[in-house]
């Protein structure tokens, strides 16, 4: 049991919790639209390289986690927060970052084929370490903080990625779909930064801890985030539209009406970016970029239809999070209906009836 919770203690370091289902569902999706728009016809070894960009995503993203706790424990002590490294000794902290550190360093020699990619990929490194390390520490200046994370998190990792896969096909993908690639990354990554920033503003002005959310407050947070949303749909809509039409038009407004049946079915609140009012929130749109956005680009790959269902048993092995909580939504939703609950009832009570037969 004890090697249980060390296990346990060893792997909450990486914060994956934080990252895993939320992040790279999104960062794996715009692989396949930079494959999708490339043309290329896709195979297993394309599928292989993908494999290993996501390894990169990965060491970057437990670097990011690592290297922000490593230096927010005084700040988190004060706080009244938990800290992930705060439980061991200061040299296991330090070799738990060098190594972090060394691994990207090795996957760069070994796996990173061209210049382009290369360069995205440091510079996603470079924007944590400006994120995170003092003297600069952006995290604690203001709107600066909110720049480089959506640098680090998002628009850095998603070029890397359009790069990787350009470089892995030898084909040039256009200009417009990487610059409004770009652009949709770094609002999409700045939107999410202020919303964490935002949940975690008492703490933050309880330590003085100077960022966007205590530096402006919280009375402009609902625009602000309807602004940036809009941003962002805009800059999605216009990379994706010419590859897939009008399915990503009507895939959009399906779970826009599914987000508003939750909403009125449960009082699940839809949050943008600031949730103001406490209570049973989910963040929008989550599960349209988390889920709905990566099986529609599969489906609509130009690949073997045996390939396309490895890759959807792929996703719902390693990506549940989100399938879990939606599944959870709508048996919820059909409870809710007074006929169905009737008839559920009904069922339920029959079973727990002893047979008085025997």
């Amino acid at each position: 049991m004890a090697s249980v919770f060390a296990y346990q203690r060893w792997m909450s370091v990486a914060r994956s919790g934080d990252w895993w289902n939320w992040k790279v569902p999104a960062l794996l999706a715009s692989g396949y639209a930079s494959l999708l728009v490339t043309e290329v016809s896709i195979t297993a070894d394309h599928l292989i390289g993908l494999g290993f960009i996501m390894i990169g995503l990965v060491i970057g993203a437990v670097f990011a986690s690592v290297v922000n706790d490593f230096f927010d424990i005084e700040d988190d002590l004060k706080a009244g927060k938990p800290n992930r490294l705060a439980v061991f000794r200061p040299s296991v902290r330090w070799i738990l970052l060098i190594t972090v550190v060394l691994s990207g360093l090795l996957f760069g020699l070994f796996f990173i084929r061209g210049l382009m990619s290369g360069i995205w990929y440091l510079m996603a490194w470079c924007s944590f370490v400006l994120y995170s390390v003092p003297p600069l520490r952006t995290k604690k200046r203001g709107p600066w903080g909110g720049v480089f994370d959506a640098l680090g998190a998002g628009f850095f990792p998603t070029l890397f990625v359009a790069s990787a896969i350009s470089e892995m096909t030898e084909t040039n993908i256009p200009w417009w779909f990487m610059t409004f690639l770009g652009s949709w990354a770094f609002v999409f990554g700045l939107r999410g930064i202020l919303w964490h920033q935002y949940q975690d503003h008492q703490n933050d002005v309880n330590i003085g801890a100077r960022t966007f959310a205590t530096h402006y407050g919280t009375a402009n947070a609902m625009f602000t985030g309807k602004l940036l949303l809009s941003l962002e749909l805009t800059s999605f809509l216009i990379f994706m539209f010419p590859l897939t039409g009008q399915y990503i038009i009507w895939l959009l407004f399906l779970y826009i009406a599914y987000a508003l049946l939750v909403t009125r079915v449960l009082n699940i609140r839809q949050v943008v970016m600031h949730q103001a009012r406490p209570g049973e929130a989910t963040y929008f749109p989550g599960t349209f970029y988390q889920t709905l956005w990566p099986y529609l680009l599969i489906v609509l790959m130009p690949a073997e239809p045996s390939l396309k269902i490895m890759i959807i048993l792929i996703h719902l092995i390693l990506f549940q999070a989100d399938l879990r909580i939606n599944y959870y939504y709508v048996k919820r939703m059909i409870y809710a209906i007074p006929s169905v609950r009737s008839i559920l009832q009904k069922i339920r009570s029959e079973r727990r009836m002893p047979d008085r037969s025997a």
